[in-house]
């Protein structure tokens, strides 16, 4: 997502997780770190009385009018609007069955001003059916049948500052106070409770059932953890920690994906002898994952390199190793065309890298290797199969402009590559004799669920490819780029384009007569 430093808000759903940057908002799911979906613009976004929803309201790219009345919505993870109203209201705090809790009343979607269901000024709603309300230095918990269900003192002169963190179910609540040590924690089984602590807190993060995490506000090395059963703290000693969390998202992502998209501190090309390593570490996992009858067809192994996607920096190099963004181009150069249109940009590599991870003179040593292709802007397939790709000089670059005619669905977003040594297996089974069943399991064993981005080696096919040759023999698979969430590509359904080149041709830079094959389910 654009945007400067951290994000601003986060709302865990059942199912996804709403995050804010700025104005804009977007659904990362459970499990697809690297696919986020954008939802809306919005000012805020607060508990929807179903656990999988959000409420929002809507910004409308500037700020209200006095009197101005605020476009609230209820959306589900893939942005579909179950409910809208246009309402004067000021400040939305949830929802419950009765409509929307505001901090200058509760109103219905009709429109209806409907009686406060306690006194104060609501600060947050539990599970759509109690709303928390601060007053006086007394905090009351309000069923949404107008019981009371609970109520606190706070200190004197206690000021809630507003910034509510919620757990996964939107069923417990804490909030900090402006210049006071200590933290309010609201559930429907306790009901609310002021916990004294020996810091002033910023933004508290709940974790898991029995803990929150919380921040000094301006001091972020001094992290604690407050365990909610005793009220003692344990200092988490951490020396750096910036920006402040927001959310505690564990069980929500694969911690290997969460790794494997973040880019190293610093990537240099590899010796002869830590690619030889990392090949052999490659032998060993499919020897460990291959079963008995399987191990004699190891051999079939070719070295290969993985491309892995990583989130790219805010500024991105020039000539640096990526898919998507705007592509780099040496002096002379213009964006490519076919019959007057602009042809799509898909990757760019810089080869002083990749090549350290390939096969002695599999690759030409230096130069920046660009790719495009005549992409169609519905269903991402290459018409009449058409491909430009070059070597260019690597040394003087500028990054280019987007053409006025491409189309925006073909404008896709960048991904740093990172490329990693690896052992490949052919996607077909090898023998007649050996067991389809079988030998999938092994592909699935040893293969990254990220997407397949790949060089060299076999491709990684759901249908049987039979790669292309000529009269001197089978080509060498160049590039397969595989549909990703997080650039925006899709090829077809799901599916990935292979890049094949003579294998001579590839190892002097000649990709004139590069070939593509797409594959999709």
């Amino acid at each position: 997502m654009d945007g400067g430093g951290a994000f601003d808000h986060a709302l865990a759903r059942d199912g996804w997780i709403a995050i804010r940057v700025g104005y804009e908002l977007a659904a990362y799911r459970d499990g697809s770190l690297l696919n986020p979906m954008m939802l809306a613009s919005v000012w805020q976004v607060r508990p929807a009385l179903s656990p999988s929803m959000v409420l929002i309201s809507v910004y409308q790219g500037r700020s209200r009018l006095p009197n101005e009345g605020a476009t609230l919505a209820v959306l589900d993870r893939d942005g579909v609007v179950q409910r809208s109203a246009l309402l004067p209201l000021r400040g939305p705090v949830g929802e419950i069955a009765a409509g929307i809790v505001a901090a200058d009343g509760l109103w219905s979607w009709a429109g209806d001003s409907l009686p406060q269901l306690g006194r104060g000024t609501p600060i947050g709603v539990l599970e759509g059916r109690a709303v928390v309300y601060a007053r006086d230095d007394e905090i009351e918990v309000i069923g949404a049948d107008g019981a009371v269900l609970g109520s606190c003192a706070t200190p004197a002169g206690c000021q809630l500052s507003g910034d509510v963190g919620y757990d996964a179910g939107a069923s417990r609540l804490a909030a900090t106070a402006r210049h006071m040590p200590g933290v309010l924690v609201v559930d429907l089984v306790h009901g609310p409770r002021w916990m004294p602590t020996d810091l002033v807190p910023y933004h508290p993060v709940w974790l898991g059932d029995h803990g929150l995490l919380l921040m000094p506000f301006c001091e972020p090395s001094g992290a604690v953890i407050l365990d909610l059963a005793s009220g003692t703290t344990t200092a988490l000693g951490l020396s750096r920690l910036s920006p402040h969390p927001r959310l505690d998202v564990t069980g929500r992502f694969d911690p290997l994906e969460v790794q494997a998209v973040l880019r190293p501190a610093r990537w240099v090309p590899l010796t002869a002898g830590q690619r030889e390593a990392a090949l052999a570490a490659s032998r060993r996992a499919l020897d460990d994952a291959a079963p008995e009858a399987l191990r004699r067809h190891i051999d079939r192994a070719r070295s290969s390199i993985r491309l892995r996607a990583c989130l790219p920096p805010r500024r991105l190099p020039l000539g640096g190793s990526r898919l998507g963004g705007r592509p780099d181009l040496p002096p002379g150069w213009r964006w490519p065309t076919r019959n007057g249109a602009p042809i799509t940009f898909l990757a760019q590599l810089r080869l002083e890298e990749i090549s350290s991870c390939a096969p002695d003179g599999a690759l030409p040593s230096e130069g920046l290797l660009l790719l495009f292709v005549d992409l169609e802007p519905d269903g991402g397939y290459v018409r009449d199969d058409h491909v430009q790709a070059e070597i260019v000089d690597g040394s003087a670059l500028r990054r280019a402009t987007w053409p006025k005619r491409l189309a925006e669905e073909l404008r896709f977003r960048p991904a740093s590559l990172i490329p990693e040594p690896f052992l490949s297996l052919p996607s077909d089974s090898p023998a007649p004799d050996v067991d389809d069943a079988a030998w999938f399991g092994l592909l699935d064993a040893v293969t990254s669920r990220l997407p397949h981005h790949r060089m060299l080696g076999y491709p990684l096919s759901t249908q049987e490819v039979d790669p292309p040759c000529d009269e001197n023999g089978e080509f060498a698979l160049l590039l397969q780029l595989a549909s990703d969430g997080a650039t925006g590509m899709s090829f077809g359904d799901g599916g990935s384009l292979q890049f094949w080149v003579a294998p001579k041709s590839l190892a002097v830079g000649d990709l004139s007569h590069c070939v593509v094959e797409h594959d999709s389910y």
